[in-house]
């Protein structure tokens, strides 16, 4: 049995099975240390879900400083989501740019993606990001480390450094939602 993303698997299939055992004696990932991808949504709205908070019509989602730390878009139809998943020392673990994910296979314990859901973990339980976009609701949770603070987009609330708690709020067309620093 060989690992496949949800991208790679129906072209791997049609192949021989010497060719799913050649790939699995040389994975691809692990050897260049680096894992790149499209993630794949069926989204044609910019309504989000985020920490709680909902974001209609809003490029910058999140903003520390001058850099967007959740960003938006359409694209033909397509929303487009970019993200910087940071660690406590303003490392990047994790990036999407319109939808295209990168990350270094020795920054996450695991991540898991299959169409509409992508998943990052730090460890057994300790989700560091979902982006679920199965549903009418499109939602991102996690915990991005801005600076010396850690902002945490849980289900029904965001907690900012300093515990102040954004809940079921609702921004529309605005440039950017929360910014930071």
């Amino acid at each position: 049995m060989i690992a496949l993303c949800g991208n790679c698997h129906s072209a791997v299939t049609k192949k021989s099975r010497q060719y799913a055992y050649d790939l699995k004696g040389k994975p691809h990932n692990r050897l260049k240390g680096l894992v790149k991808g499209a993630l794949e949504y069926d989204k044609s709205d910019l309504l989000f879900k985020v920490g709680g908070n909902w974001y209609e019509n809003t490029p910058v989602i999140l903003q520390f400083r001058n850099t967007p730390i959740i960003a938006c878009r359409l694209e033909d139809g397509e929303a487009k989501v970019s993200l910087n998943l940071l660690d406590q020392n303003g490392n990047v673990l994790l990036a999407i740019r319109d939808n295209d994910v990168a990350f270094r296979v020795t920054d996450l314990w695991d991540f898991e993606y299959k169409h509409n859901v992508a998943v990052a973990r730090l460890g057994p339980r300790d989700v560091a990001l979902k982006m679920d976009f199965r549903g009418p609701e499109a939602t991102i949770e996690g915990k991005i480390w801005l600076g010396a603070g850690q902002v945490q987009l849980g289900r029904e609330q965001t907690t900012l450094p300093g515990n102040n708690v954004f809940r079921g709020n609702r921004m529309s067309n605005c440039g950017v939602g929360i910014a930071i620093g």
